[in-house]
């Protein structure tokens, strides 16, 4: 990554009264501010899939449109359950509901939405801001 941005040009100036003309050419370099954001990303949608007598929540993402993303880190209850290599953009957990929320299942992915969150990682660590799942 480059910290400098350098353009060329050119001043001209007149020698004396003479019609002569001599030039230089010059090369300023003005720094680059370094990038202090990352984009999350556009979406965190899930699905919960009946499999037998389990749950499983399937989420899929889009992602981050910054640069230099290297992972995505799923978090269960603010705790890190997950960290997904950039290029995947899908993660899925067995689900242990209640018996009620078997019954309810409209209500259980509301309660989800809270519980489940996303951020992208960019090189150097830099994280974005959260997206909670939605369904």
């Amino acid at each position: 990554t480059s910290t400098e941005d350098t353009f060329t040009g050119q001043t001209i100036s007149q020698n004396g009264s003479s019609d002569a003309m001599t030039s230089q050419n010059i090369t300023p370099s003005f720094p680059v501010p370094p990038v202090t954001t990352v984009d999350p990303p556009v979406s965190f949608n899930g699905k919960i899939v009946k499999k037998g007598s389990k749950f499983i929540l399937k989420t899929t993402w889009l992602q981050s449109p910054s640069s230099n993303v290297v992972s995505y880190l799923i978090f269960e209850n603010d705790k890190l359950v997950a960290q997904i290599p950039s290029y995947k953009l899908k993660f899925s957990k067995t689900l242990h509901p209640k018996k009620w929320y078997k019954e309810h299942l409209s209500k259980y992915k509301k309660f989800l939405h809270h519980r489940y969150k996303i951020q992208a990682v960019r090189e150097g660590g830099l994280t974005s801001d959260f997206v909670y799942l939605d369904f």
